[in-house]
This record gives C-alpha cells, structure tokens and sequence, in this order.
C-alpha cells in the first residue's frame, strides 16, 4: 500500500472514531427540560412506561408531611380523561393542567444517566428522599421511586424501588407542589366572548345582601320592563319596592365575576377555623343570580353564587368562601368592595318614576291651580302593526305639539329624589300626578310638604312613601302644568 493511502485510511478512521465520540456525548448529555410536560418525561433510557390510560393512581408523600396527594385518573365513556384529589371533595375546583402534569410522573420513568450503584446516598439525597412518588395501575400493578437532590446539571437524582442504581431525570419541580398549589383559584369564571364569537352580556336577575352590615338584608328584583329601570328594591322598602339604578345594580354583579383569589387560605375548613377567619359569621354575605348571553345567538342561560366575607386584611384582601367550595379563599377588594358596605339608597335611581311615554294614554296632574288631563293616543302604522304614531292633546281635547309635550314630560320626570323619607305623609298634596298605562295599569306619584322641612316635600308612590325632593322643583310644575295646555314649555 502507498503511504499516501495508508495515511489517508489511518485519517478516515480517526474521524469515524472521534466522530462516534461525538455521537455518544450528544446521546447521554442530558436534553433540556420542555416547557409541557404532556408529551411526557424525557430521557433515554426507560425504568418503566405504560399509558395514563392505565393509570390509576398516583401518589405524592413528601417528606416531613403527614398526609400525601393522590391524584385519581379515570375515563368516561368516549374515553375522555379527568383527575381528581383523591379524599377531597369534589366540590373543589383544581387546576387541570398541574393535575394533567402530576399525572406524567405517574404512568413512565425515563432516566437521563445511569448513575450505577452508589455506596454513599446522602450526597445524592437519596438516603433519606425528599420525595416518594407510588404509581398503581388499573391492573394492580404498582411502581415506586424516590426523588433526592436537585442535579445541578436538571432534574433530580433518583431511585426506582427494588433497583440499587441511582439515575439522573428530567423531573419537574411540580411534583414537590403542595395541596394548595391544586386548586384552582380562578371563581365564578365568565367568558366575555362565546364560543360562537358573540359578545357575552351579564345582567342581574336577583340579588341579595346580608350578614351583619346589611341587617335587615337588601333585595333586588327585576320588575316589570314598561318602566325606565329593570330593577325594583324590594327590601328594605315600603309598598311596591323602590326602582333602581340599572348600571349600580348590575355593576355589583360584574365586578363579582371573573375573581382571582391571591391565596388559598385553608381546604375544607374545620368550625373552629371559620370562626377563626371571621366566617362562620360573616360581616357581608352577597347572594345573587344572573343572566348570561350569547349576543351572536341570543342564547341566554342563569347562574346563582353566594359569596361570603369576613373583615378585610391589611394586604387588602378578605377571607372569603364561595358558593358551596369548601375552601377560604383570599380575595381581592376589587371584588368586594362595592357591595361590601352597601346602603339601601345607593342601589335607588334618582328619578322616583320613569315611564316609557309611549306605553302611556293619560297624563293626570293636579295642582293647587287645577286639574290637567293630557291624553295621548295611537295609531298603528300601515304595513307596520307594531309601530305607532302617536298624538298628544290638553284637557280640552285640543292637539299640541308632540316636541314640546316630550319637554313637558321631562319636568314631571326631573323631579328627583334627594335621600330617603323618614316621615309619613297625610292631608292633601300639593301634586298629583297619575300615569295611565295602555294596559289599564297606573302608577300615582303625591308630593307633600315635609313636616320636618318646609323647603322638601315627601313623595309617596301608589300611597307608599318614596323619599324627598326639593319644594322648589315641586312648585315649578305648577307653571309648567298651566304652560302645556297652551302648547308651551319653557324649561329653566
């Protein structure tokens, strides 16, 4: 052989040799840790492997901790997988994707390095392990390991029982995660957008609040949609209820959704620690119910929750349970903060009535001046059963201008309460007015001079007293009453 070839042979098989080198060095260099663990643990060499679907159960007893996690794993019918705590009840929500993770560890151990038999396991803590992780299959059969020292390379060193060789394996901090970490803490969930792509809208449909800063409770209902407000305050109120403000009624109810808790406080708590976190005697108990819906299908559905506080914390947060969840939670003020400490008045319009005009036939006011009558007819529009148009007459059964009879009907409606009325009402009022609805229905609004401030006047609604407004307003109308019958109306 010519030396020139010989050298060249001798250069080819170097490099195949310290290619191979190469080669070795990449397969038992540890991979780096993926972001999910989904697709299962890393590693090269396999101590055991089977399929979640055999999994049963798989347990997390930690050292120095006298009561381990379970995490069941079950299917339903069409295979579908769920986890569940085991012990725990199953009123309480987890988080899915720590559970979907923990269940990894569960079915397959996949080392990174064999380690061999070491003499000395405390350098590797493996001695006495921080973690025994116990997996049983729907077969009955059942395997161990031990997690020890963290590698400073990833991972964690680790044991299979029955095996006296110690291996290094891509295992997340996961497993060390402690009960609190399993729940979830994401309450009352609501998606703004469906999954049809509409816009979500949530409304009131009842609320209720109670516990010793709302003694006697506040009610809230819907009522009937004829009026300018889609709420009535039911409790604490006198005859039919008073209306309410829509948007202070609605954003109680909005800024309760969508919660998340900073902390989860204590898991299916004891009698002594809820009086202990002030809950076995709430200060605010805010009960309600609402509607949901779909604005691309007009789909709508109900949702009830009960959400109950205690005393704020210093960190601003208050110990709260929901719904039936056998956990205290740590909420934000954010969450609490408008219905916490909440009067009767501040749920209230401003306005003691507003009817829709066009569900009115007649308007009676009297004044000290006279009676007035304002009748108010229909016409369907051709071709249009459902449209109207509409026309306005004085008691002498003269038309006026629709326009300004509008500019009129405002005065009466900008009658607006100043607080509530801590006195009854008897004699004769100064106004009267009477709206009489298309559907035989009427409401009758009285004003009288307040017996403990001669510039208010108490208002009662359908006899009930309503609240307080100013005397001034009251004797303004009286011009105005005078001014419509002539087809005039000048606000100030």
């Amino acid at each position: 052989m010519k030396k020139s070839k010989k050298y060249l042979l001798i250069v080819l098989a170097f490099l195949l040799v310290l290619g191979g080198g190469i080669a070795v060095l990449q397969l038992t260099k540890a991979p780096e840790p993926e972001d999910s663990e989904s697709s299962g643990m890393q590693g090269s060499i396999v101590l055991f492997e089977r399929t979640i679907y055999d999994l049963k159960t798989v347990t997390f007893e930690k050292k120095g901790e006298s009561e381990p996690i379970t995490v069941e794993v079950s299917t339903d019918e069409e295979n579908n997988l769920s986890y569940k705590l085991q012990g725990k009840s199953e009123k309480i929500p987890l988080k899915a994707t720590i559970l979907q993770s923990l269940g990894v560890y569960g079915y397959q151990l996949k080392a990174t390095k064999d380690l061999g038999v070491q003499e000395d396991l405390t350098q590797f803590g493996l001695k006495d392990p921080a973690l025994c992780i116990t997996c049983v299959f729907n077969d009955g059969d059942m395997k161990k390991y031990y997690v020890g020292a963290a590698n400073p390379a990833g991972g964690y060193y680790i044991r299979l029982d029955g095996d006296e060789k110690l291996y290094t394996a891509l295992i997340s901090d996961t497993v060390f995660s402690e009960r609190k970490d399993l729940i979830d803490t994401s309450l009352i969930p609501v998606n703004t957008t469906s999954q049809s792509g509409g816009q979500v809208t949530v409304n009131c449909v009842t609320l209720r609040l109670g516990g010793e800063n709302h003694d006697p409770n506040i009610v809230i209902e819907k009522c009937d949609p004829q009026i300018h407000s889609n709420y009535l305050l039911k409790q604490p109120a006198q005859g039919q209820g008073y209306y309410c403000n829509d948007e202070a009624v609605n954003d109680k109810i909005k800024a309760s959704i969508n919660i998340s808790a900073k902390e989860v406080m204590c898991i299916e708590p004891t009698a002594e620690q809820l009086a202990a976190y002030g809950l076995d005697q709430p200060k605010a108990i805010f009960d309600f119910t609402m509607e949901i819906v779909d604005g691309a299908t007009g789909e709508a559905k109900q949702e009830t929750h009960k959400i109950q506080v205690s005393t704020r914390y210093s960190d601003g947060t208050y110990p709260a349970l929901i719904d039936d969840i056998p956990v205290v939670y740590a909420i934000p003020s954010s969450a609490v903060e408008s219905w916490y400490q909440a009067e009767p008045f501040s749920f209230r319009s401003p306005f003691v009535i507003l009817p829709m005009l066009n569900s009115l036939s007649e308007i009676d006011v009297e004044t000290p001046e006279g009676k007035h009558r304002f009748t108010q007819t229909r016409k369907a529009q051709e071709g249009d059963a459902a449209s109207y148009d509409y026309t306005i007459y004085n008691t002498e059964k003269q038309e006026l201008t629709y326009t300004v009879f509008q500019k009129y009907y405002k005065t009466l409606l900008g009658l607006t309460l100043m607080g509530e009325a801590q006195e009854q009402v008897s004699g004769e009022p100064l106004l009267r007015v009477t709206y009489h609805y298309y559907d035989g229905g009427k409401d009758e609004l009285a004003y009288y001079t307040s017996a403990e401030n001669p510039r208010q006047c108490v208002v009662a609604l359908n006899g009930a007293v309503y609240g307080i407004v100013r005397k001034s307003n009251v004797d303004e109308s009286f011009q105005h009453a005078v001014n419509m019958e002539n087809d005039i109306c000048e606000m100030s």
